[in-house]
């Protein structure tokens, strides 16, 4: 790579750009361990936990993933795509529990208006997201796919305790490559904010005359409200670089009613 007209470089000079449609080019690599504790439905309650620990590995971006390139940087060197894959969470936590409150009350009345409701839990931990950095401008001048990935100078991840919104990692460790070369900085080079979410459900059938009933349902999504940012800028000397501007959907609450005779 190097200044000046790289076409009369390629093998066949003659030809621009070939496109593979669909290239089945690529591998990956996924290990998990899991640990799922059940309590089947009795005296009124059910509760499902799973717990996933895994790693996910490959060579070959996905239309999901952050810091997209385009497809591979160097056709000649995969290995410079070897990363986490877009889809990689290492851990995975899901609780789900059910619980149908009885109708212990002496007072008919406080029966039907409290009794008899099915409470549902469904609670939400995972890691965030992996995300490559990427530079604004292809400075090779040869016909790498898309943006390049920059040069790594030192460690891009930050402690806990020094992360912020307007600094969620190093962006001092990222430098761009020079010209004509490609940069040595992973794919998937850092992770984004981790995902904790409560969902609520309420509901409860009440009869009226002959076949007839009410049903109530009540649905809340991310009770408690917590905020679950995405993932930083992740294009070295963009003004967002490094910084959180944007998060996931806040508490979001529905109301249902049907009546069915």
């Amino acid at each position: 790579m190097g200044p000046g007209d790289t076409q009369r470089l390629r093998p066949f000079p003659q030809f621009s750009n070939v496109t593979l449609i669909n290239p089945s080019i690529g591998k990956s690599s996924y290990h998990a361990g899991f640990v799922r504790v059940q309590k089947r439905f009795s005296d009124g309650f059910s509760l499902l936990a799973h717990y996933t620990r895994s790693r996910y590995m490959d060579d070959a971006e996905a239309a999901n993933e952050y810091g997209v390139t385009g497809s591979y940087m160097d056709q000649y060197h995969r290995n410079l795509d070897w990363g986490r894959s877009a889809t990689d969470v290492p851990n995975h936590l899901v609780v789900t529990a059910l619980y149908q409150v009885p109708a212990a009350f002496g007072n008919p009345y406080l029966n039907a208006l409290f009794g008899n409701w099915n409470i549902g839990v469904l609670q939400t931990v995972q890691s965030g997201p992996p995300f490559t950095v990427i530079t604004t401008a292809n400075t090779t001048n040869a016909f790498a796919a898309g943006p390049l990935r920059p040069n790594l100078v030192g460690d891009p991840d930050l402690p806990s305790d020094q992360r912020t919104l307007s600094r969620w990692f190093n962006t001092s460790a990222f430098v761009n490559p020079a010209a004509y070369t490609f940069g040595n900085s992973p794919r998937s080079v850092l992770r984004g904010p981790g995902i904790v979410t409560t969902d609520l459900t309420l509901e409860k059938t009440i009869g009226l005359v002959g076949d007839t009933r009410f049903d109530v349902r009540v649905e809340a999504y991310n009770l408690l409200n917590r905020a679950n940012f995405y993932i930083p800028g992740f294009t070295l000397g963009a003004p967002d670089f490094g910084a959180i501007s944007s998060a996931r959907p806040a508490r979001t609450v529905q109301l249902g009613a049907r009546l069915s005779f």
